[in-house]
């Protein structure tokens, strides 16, 4: 059974990051509560949640692709030297 325990140095970089985003959201979910009128807070709790999922859909995929592109760059410079690389580089 393989057992993942971070380090210090990954918990200390992480948790002030979650820590920052979960304060954010929960004051844009409060100031949107604060500020809507009672006749239009589910529209606009509505549209907040589905904001946030197509932004989280975005991000994914963009940065996906970002990366994908940068390890395919990275790779092809490395496998420069050996014979065959454009081949095996052509599944990316």
């Amino acid at each position: 059974m393989l057992i993942l325990i971070p380090d210090a140095w990954e918990t200390l970089t992480t948790l002030p990051y979650g820590i920052f985003g979960g304060a954010m959201l929960s004051a844009q979910f409060i100031g949107l509560y604060m500020c809507a009128s009672k006749h239009q807070m589910a529209t606009a709790i509505g549209m907040y949640y589905m904001s946030q999922q197509i932004g989280i859909a975005l991000g994914i995929s963009v940065c996906s692709s970002v990366f994908k592109g940068q390890f395919r760059y990275k790779l092809h410079e490395v496998m420069v030297d050996i014979p065959g690389h454009k081949e095996a580089c052509l599944w990316l």
